[in-house]
């Protein structure tokens, strides 16, 4: 017979440790990426910003970067480029971990799905619910960061294209005085929260 002891460090893991994203974390960037513009297609979305402002909205590039901390997504208006950070993400995992609960210690393999939150200290105004399964914890995790940021800066990727377009009226004279650059981050942060929402079906829960 099985020492009980035994058998439960064998199913017992330290959870910050465990299932490594290593590579698979390029794949769930590039995944994310592709998906995020699959869904805005699918709801025609940019259609219909591209036909309200009459503008020529071109895809932004996706560029991995290994290490670029603190930031984990950035868009560049001149490279009209997607920039994600590998070292970020990988960051913002282990802090998240702590955040529910889970640093440095060992407890026992759930298959169980359950919802959790996100500890987004630069937006405490949202909730980022998340559905959990402790077998892929990270990945549950880095799907979801990766998905709101990737949201997040391609708003930035249309919001510029619309500031340009904008300033095509005449009534507009000095783009430096133009007073809705003051709220670039909080539409970015809007339509990362409304899409979040949208796309992981939460809007359906009360």
């Amino acid at each position: 017979m099985t020492d009980p002891k035994e058998y439960i460090n064998d199913v017992a893991y330290n959870v910050k440790n465990a299932f490594s994203l290593n590579d698979d974390l390029d794949k769930i960037i590039e995944s994310e990426f592709e998906n995020a513009f699959k869904i805005l297609d699918e709801l025609s979305i940019i259609e219909y910003i591209k036909s309200k402002y009459k503008i020529n909205y071109i895809k932004p590039k996706l560029k991995i970067l290994e290490d670029k901390p603190p930031i984990i997504g950035e868009y560049s208006q001149i490279e009209n480029e997607i920039s994600i950070s590998k070292k970020s993400i990988e960051r913002s995992i282990d802090s998240q971990l702590e955040f529910l609960g889970y640093k440095e210690i060992k407890r026992p393999i759930s298959d169980i799905q359950g919802i959790e939150y996100l500890n987004k200290s630069y937006n405490s105004i949202f909730l980022y619910p998340l559905y959990i399964n402790e077998r892929n914890i990270r990945k549950a995790i880095a799907e979801s960061i990766i998905r709101s940021a990737m949201f997040h800066e391609i708003w930035h990727s249309i919001d510029w294209i619309i500031l340009y377009k904008l300033l095509e009226d005449p009534v507009i004279k000095d783009i430096n005085n133009f007073t809705i650059l003051n709220n670039l981050e909080l539409r970015a942060s809007a339509f990362e929260v409304v899409m979040y929402y949208l796309v992981n079906d939460f809007y359906k829960h009360e």
